[in-house]
């Protein structure tokens, strides 16, 4: 029985320690609960207010939570760096080693009267990032082991509340990082043109970085000029004129380097050169510049300024400003490539509508020059353009155009300086021009520009002159002039390009006008001379026919023997005279019917005409012309072959021109000819079985005094007449 009662104490001993321990557990559960919850929401809190204090401390008492002195105690010190719990039985008296090995006083003792004190270090990831202190001010105490592990595992929970409120804070970090850059990125994509574009790209940059100022600027090498293209919170409401990329700062920084600068301290910095003085002189205390490539070019800057404060831009304020502008860059790119699209439609249609234009003008030099300045105005989109002719032998300009339109008026107005002629020798940049046939850029303000050109230009108020040489085949034919009154004007390689094709355009068609003026001039004078002629063929045609007519009937006479009789000699003579003499009264007649035909007074009779006696009476004719000859000559006429309303008279002469071209280019064979009728035509047809004509000769056998064989040894003689007169 004492054994079994000894036995039960015991076990009733060993119950209420197993429940006195469950009980301690299930408390140390709560309080670790508690602790961290609190610890968690107090350095959340801690964290995200901390900016840029190295270090900070706080005192938990029965009264709360209270800042703690800016110097630590030096059992933390003696924690952090030994980097285990430091205990302190009693502080009253007890010297504590700091971290500079001497001794140190407990700074908190004063403050709340502590008698002892526990410390553990904060690890985070094998880093100390702080101390736990844990005093009592009311007694001297010795601490436990249980009391060490609570503590050491309240500082571990202390370092997962860090590290969980770190990575949080750097959650929300990320986040808003993330929402500025898709609402800047939404934002210029978005944008519809570039000026937009860019005020959207500073507004951005600036707002996110917490800028006092931001500017962006584009380089234009082409130009070989810098442009500030927005400005967010602009220092100068005047427009900013573009300014050489030779002395653009940032361009000549950036150029360099090849890559973002941040210069914390402009005072101080001296790699920034000419920039220092500007930025001193506006009080920039920080800049931060970014460049903008496009396919490793640098096209432009953005400058990021603060005037309030010195400041170091961070890495992640960094990286937001590239991925910014890199999304600006592409967007840039791709809305040029757009514009460049778009510019070329519109001068392909341009070009359209000056070709047509000029294709619908009078063939005039004058008006198509009056045409092509008014072109050029409206398309170049310069107030004042003028065209003068070369003449190369006098080596001297005329001037057949000159347009100015108003400002605000659609209407050109002619200039005073139309007929005005200048001498090469006066002018001799733009005698290189014509040379070279290469456009020509004068500015007012070039101290390197021809006197004389510079002279001219002030004359008229003019800041830039474009000169395009007119060439055609490689030779100069004329100058346009395009003048930008007061203003200087850079004109673009596009724009160059562009004026080229107008002035190539407009030189062939001045050239055709010169062309046709001429052609029309030479006949004109051909028509004159050919009106000479025809008079002359009548007046002399008729001179001769009368002592001709008298020739042939005096030979008749004497032929009949009516002025006695004649020898045999004697009347082939006679009859020689006789053919000769109706041969050539034959010319003349022909040649009399041709001027008439010419000068429009050929006068046909015309009535109802039978066609089947013509048709006997020519080839009885006919029969004459082929005597000598193996040919037979044979016609084909319906008898009921109608009549038809005509010269008889003249249908009779073309037969007849026909047959007897036919028998003069026949040997052999033979000769026919037919006749056909539909409802309202009458086909006659001559056919033979001679030489033919050849293919190329078809169309010239119906020239005046044109033979198929021209030689001199042709063997078929003839004036070339008897096909004109048919025709």
């Amino acid at each position: 029985i004492s054994v079994l009662q000894t036995m039960a104490d015991q076990l009733a001993v060993a119950i209420e320690n197993a429940h006195l321990l469950s009980e301690t557990q299930k408390a140390l559960q709560e309080a670790r609960s508690a602790h961290q919850q609190y610890l968690h929401r107090e350095w959340a809190s801690f964290l995200a207010n901390r900016k840029d204090q190295a270090g900070v401390g706080y005192v938990l008492t029965r009264d709360g939570l209270t800042a703690a002195p800016e110097v630590w105690s030096p059992e933390i010190e003696l924690a952090m760096q030994s980097q285990d719990v430091v205990v302190v039985a009693d502080d009253h008296g007890v010297p504590l080693a700091g971290s500079n090995g001497q001794e140190a006083e407990n700074v908190f003792a004063p403050a709340i009267q502590a008698r002892s004190a526990l410390a553990a270090p904060i690890t985070l990831r094998g880093q100390v990032i702080g101390a736990l202190d844990v005093f009592d001010p009311d007694q001297s105490r010795e601490w436990s082991d249980d009391e060490l592990s609570l503590v050491d595992a309240v500082a571990s929970q202390v370092a997962l509340a860090v590290e969980n409120a770190r990575l949080f804070e750097q959650t929300q970090t990320s986040l808003a990082e993330t929402e500025a850059l898709y609402r800047a990125s939404r934002r210029i994509t978005s944008s519809v043109d570039l000026p937009v574009l860019y005020k959207t790209l500073v507004d951005e940059i600036a707002v996110h970085l917490g800028a006092n100022q931001c500017c962006l600027e584009i380089f234009d090498k082409e130009k070989a000029y810098s442009e500030t293209v927005a400005e967010y919170r602009p220092t100068h409401e005047e427009e900013k004129t573009p300014v050489p990329l030779v002395i653009s700062p940032a361009y000549t920084i950036l150029r360099q380097i090849g890559e973002p600068l941040v210069v914390e301290d402009v005072s101080e910095c001296q790699m920034i050169g000419r920039l220092k003085e500007e930025l001193v002189k506006r009080n920039v205390k920080s800049i931060l510049l970014v460049p903008l490539m496009m396919r490793g070019e640098l096209i432009g800057s953005l400058q990021v300024e603060t005037t309030d404060r010195k400041r170091a831009f961070s890495e992640a304020e960094l990286d937001f400003c590239q991925t910014v502008v890199g999304q600006a860059t592409i967007s840039i790119e791709n809305m040029r490539t757009f514009v460049e699209i778009q510019r070329r439609a519109d001068e392909l249609g341009m070009l359209f509508n000056v070709s047509r234009s000029l294709a619908s003008a009078p063939l005039e030099s004058e008006e198509i020059a009056a045409i092509i300045t008014r072109q050029f105005v409206e398309v170049m989109k310069g107030p004042e353009c003028s065209l003068s002719l070369l003449d190369a032998q006098e080596r001297t300009l005329r001037v057949v155009a000159d347009v100015y339109v108003e400002e605000g008026d659609e209407k050109p107005v002619k200039q005073e300086r139309i007929g005005n002629i200048y001498r090469l020798s006066d002018y001799p940049a733009i005698a290189r021009a014509i040379q070279s046939l290469q456009p020509l850029v004068v500015h007012a303000s070039d101290p390197q520009a021809d006197p004389a050109e510079v002279a001219y230009m002030r004359k008229y108020e003019m800041g830039s002159l474009l000169v395009i040489p007119l060439a055609v085949k490689g030779e100069a034919v004329g100058i346009i002039e395009l003048g930008t009154p007061g203003k200087e004007h850079h004109y673009t390689s596009q724009e160059l390009s562009l004026a080229m094709t107008l002035a190539n355009q407009a030189a062939v068609v001045l050239e055709n006008a010169r062309l046709y003026e001429e052609q029309r001039r030479t006949a004109e004078r051909l028509r004159e001379v050919d009106k000479l002629k025809t008079q002359f063929l009548a007046n002399m045609s008729h001179e001769l026919r009368t002592p001709l007519n008298s020739i042939i009937g005096f030979s008749r006479v004497i032929l009949k023997g009516i002025d006695g009789p004649l020898t045999e000699m004697q009347q082939t003579d006679l009859g020689a005279i006789y053919t000769s003499g109706q041969h050539l009264l034959g010319l003349i007649n022909d040649i009399l019917d041709l001027s008439k035909i010419e000068a429009g007074k050929m006068e046909l009779n015309f009535d109802e005409v039978d066609l089947k006696p013509i048709i006997k009476g020519v080839m009885s004719t006919a029969i004459g012309l082929v005597k000598d000859k193996p040919i037979t000559l044979e016609h084909y006429v319906p008898e009921d072959l109608p009549s038809i309303w005509a010269d008889g008279t003249r249908v009779r002469q073309v037969l007849l021109n026909l047959v007897s071209n036919a028998t003069k280019f026949t040997e052999t064979g033979k000769i026919t000819l037919s006749a056909e009728y539909g409802a309202e035509w009458v086909d006659i047809k001559v056919i033979d079985t001679g030489t033919g004509i050849p293919k190329e000769k078809l169309e010239s056998i119906f020239e005046e005094f044109t033979q198929v064989d021209g030689s001199t040894t042709r063997s078929v003689g003839g004036t070339g007449l008897g096909l004109p007169i048919t025709r």
